[in-house]
């Protein structure tokens, strides 16, 4: 039997993914990081050359760790991210056709309903190229660009992710798969009887801050 190598790049929306100082290279080209042309070539050359996909580390904010302020990663480039991931990758989906499209969403800061909305819209215009790299945030940074002044801790964020992978899978499963019958001489855009309730509740320890997810899609 052979074995095959799958292959998937590890990015980010902007100036270097790896090394901090790439972007200083003499054939490294930046000035096009707020473009789509960039995403659109980045889509094209992996895909051209076999990768099964792609997808962007986030941060939901700016690292001022470095001597307690942000000057260094404005300063120097490095790991930045700039773009939110989830508007590059839509332009990234069409220009490719087999390239999946991963994007990091962080259980923590963001609701389920936002996170299932967003992936399953992504999802259904790329013909089913999404995935989710499922973080739960580990930075105060973060946290407070959300207004949590302190990240849970470790197990509760695990906990929380849990849930809220739980709660994204009933929205998905609340609909049917074929609910679209487009019949224009009966006028019946879609059937109500493929569509349902999630219903989802979470843990009664946090659902001060996370809404009940009681909504059909």
């Amino acid at each position: 039997m052979k074995k095959k190598m799958h292959l998937f790049a590890y990015l980010k929306t902007g100036p270097t993914s790896l090394h901090p100082g790439g972007w200083r290279h003499p054939e490294a080209t930046v000035q096009d990081i707020f473009s789509p042309s960039r995403y659109q070539s980045i889509a094209q050359t992996l895909e051209d050359a076999c990768f099964d996909g792609c997808f962007f580390a986030d941060l939901q904010g700016l690292y001022d760790v470095h001597g307690g302020s942000f000057e260094s990663y404005i300063k120097y480039g490095g790991q930045i991210s700039y773009l939110d991931p989830m508007t590059v990758l839509p332009i990234m989906a069409a220009t490719t056709r087999h390239l999946g499209l991963g994007a990091t969403l962080s259980t923590t800061l963001l609701p389920a309903y936002q996170i299932a909305r967003s992936l399953l819209s992504l999802d259904l215009l790329s013909g089913g190229r999404v995935a989710w790299n499922i973080v739960t945030s580990a930075t105060t940074l973060e946290a407070q660009n959300f207004g949590i002044d302190v990240l849970p801790d470790k197990n509760q964020r695990y906990d929380m992710a849990d849930e809220v992978v739980e709660a994204c899978m009933a929205l998905w499963n609340s609909w049917d798969r074929d609910p679209f019958e487009m019949d224009k001489e009966n006028g019946i855009f879609a059937d109500p009887d493929k569509v349902h309730y999630a219903n989802y509740r979470f843990h009664e320890e946090w659902i001060a801050s996370r809404a009940v997810s009681e909504c059909a899609c």
